[in-house]
């Protein structure tokens, strides 16, 4: 089986694509990995949309396919539709027309892989399911996104990210001694389903370029993705009896701290050796967390970094090399220093025209006998 076609057929783009597609960014060079691999995004809102982001920003040609009316992420958070979205063709078909429906088996026919998020059934009420398109193209990659996965007890059940933490209980992970679990602001079952199924696409392209495999349907659930996650944390808890279970990462010295004045510092003494230097600074004896619980620890080390203001910490840790980290806001984080020097952050056309930031794809595959990733 040959590898996917790397020449673009004169039709799979039209005069009518809008320029910021046809003026490539500038670290998308034709030299990337999927350069040459073309795909249709027919999903919604995050986990397609993300997945098919980072194939873009891997070199993959991307047409997002919407309803007329468009993917309504956009009127609801329109920075992060701009963001994940940048780069792609934007095409609006309606599927419930003839000229539609053959617009977009034009698109298949000349494509590597399709992506779809919608519950299980609508694609074949649309004609568009994986056998439907298989016919078109014998060697397609289509992928399906859904919150419970194709098949099972819940496949037909609707849902959002939170409802998938829920089911595969990453809700009950703790972050701190002490508090009861709670919800992180980061949609981690979407970003996480979305970053498996790029996965999955790649392994799939590999296998397809050695003649492993032809046609595929990679059928990813949300919520098994979290749950995949979610086991280095159940593993320890589950190994303990069921009478005495524990949370194994929760450490008194690993958290968030905040200052006299306010602010907050991320704290990561885990190793031992960080406890001596951390009691030097506040000029206690070493061993000082012997005999300590990991929730008394916590506390002493409450007690001690509000005590003092921030300036004092951060010049104190820093000369003590403590893993600590003052807690930025996305503002400070996006202008960080760290980030500029690595040329993590560019610019994209955001709501009305504004100008707003956007993250690279982190990794930086670097040639042999080169210092930079230049050439990538």
């Amino acid at each position: 089986m040959s590898p996917p076609c790397r020449t673009r057929p004169r039709n799979w783009r039209k005069a009518s694509d809008p320029p910021e597609y046809k003026r490539k960014r500038s670290w998308q060079m034709s030299n990337l990995p999927l350069a040459g691999v073309r795909v249709i995004d027919m999903s919604w809102l995050l986990p397609g949309p993300f997945c098919t982001g980072i194939l873009a920003d891997l070199g993959a040609d991307v047409v997002k396919v919407e309803p007329p009316s468009g993917d309504y992420y956009q009127d609801v958070v329109p920075g992060t539709y701009a963001v994940i979205n940048a780069g792609k063709i934007r095409r609006r078909l309606d599927l419930k027309s003839g000229e539609g429906r053959a617009e977009l088996s034009r698109l298949i026919a000349q494509a590597d892989v399709l992506i779809e998020g919608f519950r299980p059934g609508v694609m074949a009420r649309l004609g568009f399911d994986f056998p439907k398109v298989r016919a078109i193209n014998p060697a397609i990659i289509y992928a399906s996104i859904s919150g419970y996965g194709q098949s099972g007890p819940l496949s037909d059940r609707p849902g959002h990210d939170v409802n998938y933490m829920a089911q595969a209980g990453a809700l009950s992970i703790p972050d701190t001694i002490g508090k009861p679990s709670a919800r992180g602001g980061l949609p981690v079952g979407d970003l996480s389903a979305g970053l498996y199924t790029a996965v999955n696409i790649i392994a799939a392209l590999r296998a397809k370029a050695a003649g492993q495999a032809e046609a595929c349907h990679i059928d990813m659930s949300i919520t098994e993705a979290i749950l995949h996650m979610a086991q280095v944390r159940y593993a320890d808890y589950l190994s303990d009896t069921a009478g005495g279970r524990n949370w194994h990462h929760l450490l008194g010295g690993n958290g968030v701290f905040k200052t006299s004045d306010g602010v907050g510092l991320a704290l990561g003494i885990v190793e031992p050796k960080f406890w001596n230097s951390f009691w030097s600074i506040c000029g206690q004896p070493p061993g000082t967390e012997t005999g300590l619980s990991e929730a008394e620890r916590r506390e002493r080390i409450e007690a001690e970094i509000a005590a003092r203001d921030s300036a004092f910490w951060e010049e104190r840790m820093t000369a003590a090399d403590l893993p600590f980290t003052r807690v930025l806001d996305p503002a400070e984080a996006l202008s960080s220093p760290l980030f500029a020097e690595r040329g993590m952050i560019h610019q994209v056309a955001g709501p009305e025209g504004r100008k707003i930031p956007a993250v690279a794809l982190p990794g930086k595959m670097v040639p042999a006998g080169r210092r930079d990733s230049s050439a990538f």
